[in-house]
C-alpha cells in the first residue's frame, strides 16, 4: 500500500487560469433550453376555448409576450375571435371596439400597456391618463399637475386670425377627453367644455398656419368643415372619450377591489390574532394580491383558509427578518456612538495624547462590551462620569499602551528595561525613540520636519494606504515599525554637544532652545538648521556629523540666508483649516503665498569665512546664481543634489536685489 501524499497541483498564472476557464466554457455543451409551455402543445381550437376564461385583454397580451410561438399564434389574424371574445367578456365591462384600422391586439396594448411616466420617468402600469395627447403618468399627484400646468395649453380667441387658426387646430389636434383625470383641481376650475391640447403638437399646428399665411394660401371656414380631416378628427375625438370614459370605470373598479381585498385580509389577520403589517408584507400575500387586483378579482375567505400554514411560516420568517434587522440597526448606531467618542477623545489633546488606531480602539475590551450590548444607543455610557476618557476605558488604554511600550522598547534593543527611579524616562520616551513605518513608509505632513515617528505618533499612526476592509482587520503591532537608527545616532550627538542627558525629562526643550545652530559637516555647502530638523535631514547621509556653533558664527552664516522654519509646509503646500473654509479657497491661498516671490538653494548659496573671521560677501556657485520658483526648486533638487524630500534648511527666499537683478526660472 502506498503510504506516500499526493502529489500537489502545479501552481498555474492567474491569467493563464482565466484563459483556460474561459476555454471550458466554450468547449462546455451548451445550456438545456428552458421546458416548453403546455399552451403550446395545445391545438388552437382548445388555446382558444382555454383563453376565453382570461378575465382582462390585457392577460392575452402577457400570453402573447411570453414565447415566439404563442406570439405568432395569438397575433394570427384567424385568430382575431380570442382578443374579441376577451374583449367582450372583460370583468371592467366591455372594453370599447377598435376603430377601423385598428388590429385587436393593437388597440388592447394601447389601452391596457404600462409605460414610463413623462414627469418622472418611472415606470407604471396605468392606463394612459388621456388617450387623445397620449399623456402617460405614473399616480403621483405632482406629476400630474405638472404635466397639467406646463405641457397643455388652452388656445384663447382673438379675432378673425385666431378664428382662422382655431379652425385649423380643429382639423388636425385632438384635445384632452377628461380633465378629471389629472387631478380634482383641474376638474374644478376647468370644465370638459375647454379643449387642452399638448403645448407641442398646438405650437406645430401654429407654425404651419403662419406658413399657409404668409404664403397667401389659408383655408376657409367653409372648405375646414366639408374638410375629411376634420371628420377624421372628429372620429378619433369620439373614441378617445369613450376610452376615456372606460379608462375611468376600470380605475374605479380597480380600486373597489382592491380596498375589499385589502380589508378582508385585515379581517383574517385579526381573527387569527396575526399582526396586520407582517401579513401584508408576506411574499404569498403581495403575489396574490397584485395578481387579485390586476385582474380585478375579489379574494374568498376560502383562499386565505387555504394557505394558512404558509402563511405563518412566513410571518415567522419576516418577523425574523425584521428582529435581525432592528439588532443590527441598533448594532450600527453603538458603532457610529464609538466612532464619534473616539473623534472627541483625539480631537482633544487634553484628555489624552496616546489614542490607538479605530479599529484597535474598538477591540479594547471595554469598548468590545459596549458594541455588543443591547441598546439602542451607548454615548450616554461613555460619558457617564463625564471625565474624557471613561473611567472604565481608562485602564484598558493604559493596558493598551503598556503593551506598546514593552513592543517599542524591544524595538531599541531594550527587553526588559525597568529602572527604580521614577525620575528616569523609559527608552520609548526618550527624544532619541524615532521609528520608520515598515507597511507604508509614509511620514504624515505635521512630521515631515522630524522626518520620523516618536512612541506617541508611532502609536496614533494609522497607514493611509490600507483599505476599508483592511483597516478592519489590521491589528496594530509595534513589529510593523523599526528605529530610526541615523536620527537616533544624531540626536544622541547633538545632546552630547550640548551637555544634555536624553533620560531626563525637559532634554527637547533645552535642545529646541538653542534655536538654529546646528551645522551639518556632511553636507558640501554650509547647511545649518535647529535640532527639531536633524533627524529628518539625517535620512539623507549615512553617518551625518554635526557641529553645533556660536550664536555669532550661526548669525553670520544666516545673515544672507535666513532660515524660516515652516517654509515648506507655508510654500509647498497648505493644510485646509477652519480659517480655510473649503479647499479651493486654500489652494487660492497657497496660490496667492507663492506668487511673486522667488528662491534660493542653500546648497548652491555658500560663505566662506575670511582669515580674521569676517565673512565675505555672499559668492553664488555655479547654478545657483539663478533665483527659482518654488517648482524650479524642486527640480534643482532632484536634478543637482538628488535630494526627494526637501526640508527648510534647502532654500531661503530670495532677497529683492537678487530677485529684481535676474529674472526667475521656473
Amino acid at each position: 500500500m502506498d503510504t506516500s501524499s499526493p502529489r500537489k497541483r502545479t501552481r498555474i498564472d492567474p491569467s493563464v487560469s482565466t484563459t483556460l476557464k474561459a476555454l471550458e466554457l466554450e468547449n462546455s455543451a451548451p445550456p438545456l433550453p428552458p421546458p416548453r409551455s403546455l399552451l403550446e402543445s395545445l391545438p388552437v381550437e382548445l388555446l382558444s376555448e382555454v383563453l376565453s376564461y382570461m378575465p382582462t385583454p390585457n392577460d392575452l397580451l402577457n400570453i402573447t409576450r411570453a414565447s415566439r410561438y404563442l406570439c405568432n399564434t395569438m397575433l394570427n389574424k384567424g385568430n382575431a375571435h380570442i382578443w374579441v371574445n376577451a374583449r367582450k367578456k372583460c370583468v371592467a365591462g366591455e372594453v370599447p371596439e377598435p376603430p377601423a384600422g385598428w388590429s385587436e391586439p393593437a388597440h388592447a396594448a394601447l389601452m391596457f400597456d404600462g409605460g414610463l411616466c413623462e414627469q418622472c420617468g418611472h415606470y407604471t402600469k396605468r392606463m394612459l391618463v388621456s388617450y387623445a395627447v397620449e399623456a402617460r403618468l405614473c399616480g403621483n399627484s405632482i406629476c400630474r399637475r405638472q404635466f397639467f400646468n406646463h405641457k397643455l395649453i388652452l388656445p384663447r380667441s382673438h379675432g378673425n386670425t385666431s378664428k382662422a387658426l382655431a379652425l385649423e387646430t380643429r382639423r388636425k389636434l385632438a384635445y384632452v377627453e377628461d380633465l378629471k383625470a389629472f387631478g380634482q383641481r383641474s376638474y374644478i376650475m376647468h370644465s370638459n367644455t375647454f379643449r387642452y391640447y399638448r403645448k407641442s403638437n398646438y405650437q406645430d399646428v401654429v407654425n404651419q398656419h403662419n406658413s399657409a399665411v404668409r404664403a397667401g394660401d389659408p383655408s376657409t371656414p367653409a372648405e375646414i368643415d366639408q374638410d375629411p380631416e376634420v371628420m377624421a378628427t372628429a372620429r378619433r375625438q369620439e373614441h378617445y372619450a369613450k376610452l376615456g370614459a372606460y379608462r375611468a370605470h376600470y380605475e374605479q373598479q380597480y380600486q373597489t377591489v382592491k380596498s375589499r381585498n385589502v380589508q378582508l385580509i385585515q379581517r383574517f389577520s385579526e381573527s387569527k390574532k396575526w399582526d396586520v403589517g407582517q401579513v401584508m408584507n408576506t411574499p404569498t400575500i403581495k403575489a396574490m394580491l397584485t395578481t387579485a387586483n390586476r385582474c380585478l378579482t375579489r379574494i374568498r375567505q376560502s383562499d386565505l383558509e387555504h394557505i394558512e400554514e404558509p402563511l405563518k411560516t412566513e410571518i415567522n420568517v419576516t418577523a425574523l427578518k425584521r428582529d435581525n434587522a432592528k439588532t443590527e440597526h441598533a448594532r450600527q448606531q453603538r458603532r457610529a456612538d464609538i466612532d464619534k467618542y473616539y473623534q472627541i477623545l483625539k480631537s482633544d489633546n487634553k484628555a489624552i495624547h496616546i489614542l490607538p488606531p479605530l479599529a484597535d480602539f474598538r477591540r479594547l475590551p471595554f469598548i468590545a462590551h459596549l458594541q455588543d450590548k443591547d441598546a439602542k444607543t451607548v454615548l450616554n455610557d461613555l460619558k457617564s462620569d463625564g471625565v474624557l476618557p471613561n473611567s472604565m476605558l481608562q485602564s484598558d488604554l493604559n493596558a493598551w499602551i503598556k503593551k506598546q511600550h514593552a513592543g517599542f522598547q524591544q524595538l531599541l534593543g531594550y527587553e526588559k528595561w525597568r529602572d527604580p527611579n521614577p525620575d528616569i524616562l523609559s527608552p520609548a520616551d526618550r527624544i532619541n525613540a524615532r521609528f520608520h513605518c515598515t507597511l507604508c513608509g509614509h511620514v504624515p505632513m505635521k512630521l515631515e520636519e522630524a522626518g520620523s515617528f516618536d512612541f506617541v505618533s508611532a502609536c496614533n499612526h494609522q497607514c493611509a494606504n490600507l483599505g476599508k476592509r483592511e483597516l478592519k482587520t489590521h491589528v496594530f503591532s509595534a513589529a510593523n515599525f523599526v528605529a530610526d537608527l541615523k536620527g537616533k545616532a544624531v540626536i544622541e550627538n547633538a545632546a552630547r554637544l550640548v551637555g544634555v542627558e536624553l533620560n531626563i525629562a525637559g532634554a527637547a526643550e533645552k535642545l529646541n532652545a538653542l534655536g538654529v545652530r546646528f551645522l551639518c559637516k556632511s553636507c558640501p555647502g554650509r547647511i545649518v538648521m535647529p535640532f527639531s530638523r536633524l533627524s529628518g535631514h539625517a535620512q539623507r547621509h549615512e553617518n551625518m556629523e554635526i557641529e553645533l556653533l556660536s550664536p555669532e558664527a550661526a548669525a553670520v552664516i544666516l545673515s544672507d540666508a535666513p532660515y524660516e522654519r515652516g517654509a515648506k509646509l507655508k510654500y509647498f503646500y497648505k493644510q485646509v483649516g477652519p480659517e480655510d473654509g473649503v479647499k479651493s479657497k486654500a489652494v487660492g491661498k497657497l496660490k496667492s503665498q507663492r506668487r511673486g516671490r522667488t528662491f534660493l538653494c542653500r546648497h548652491c548659496h555658500t560663505t566662506e569665512p575670511t582669515e580674521d573671521g569676517v565673512s565675505s560677501p555672499a559668492r553664488l556657485s555655479k547654478g545657483g546664481n539663478k533665483p527659482l520658483m518654488i517648482d524650479g526648486v524642486v527640480c534643482h533638487m532632484k536634478a543637482r543634489h538628488g535630494f526627494q524630500i526637501l526640508g527648510d534648511e534647502d532654500f531661503f527666499r530670495a532677497p529683492e536685489r537678487a530677485a529684481g537683478s535676474v529674472p526667475p526660472v521656473a
